[in-house]
C-alpha cells in the first residue's frame, strides 16, 4: 500500500505524469510476458535436470509440468513464494 501512496504523492506534486502507465502500457505488457515465459522455461529446464525427477507428477498438460518443481529456488530466493504469495 505504501507504493501506491508514494505513486499518488508523486503524481499529486507533479513529478510524474498521471498517464505514465497508460503511455507505457505496451512496453510494460511486453516485458511482463517476456519475464513470465523466460521464468517458466527456466524452471522447466531446471526441473528436467533435477536429480529428483522421479517425483514428478504424471500429467498431460504442459502448464502443470512448468509448475511441478517442488521447491524452485535460487539461493534464498523462493520463486513459489514470490509468484504465488504476496511478498511484503
Amino acid at each position: 500500500m505504501a507504493h501506491l501512496t508514494a505513486l499518488a504523492s508523486l503524481v499529486w506534486i507533479g513529478w510524474i505524469p498521471p498517464t505514465v502507465v497508460a503511455d507505457q502500457l505496451g512496453p510494460l505488457l511486453t516485458v511482463a510476458n517476456l519475464v513470465a515465459f523466460s521464468l517458466g522455461a527456466y524452471l522447466l529446464a531446471r526441473r528436467r535436470r533435477s536429480p529428483h525427477r522421479t517425483r514428478r507428477r504424471v500429467t498431460r498438460s504442459t502448464a502443470t509440468v512448468v509448475g511441478s518443481a517442488l521447491d524452485p529456488r535460487i539461493g534464498r530466493f523462493d520463486f513459489k513464494f514470490f509468484c504465488e504469495g504476496r511478498p511484503a
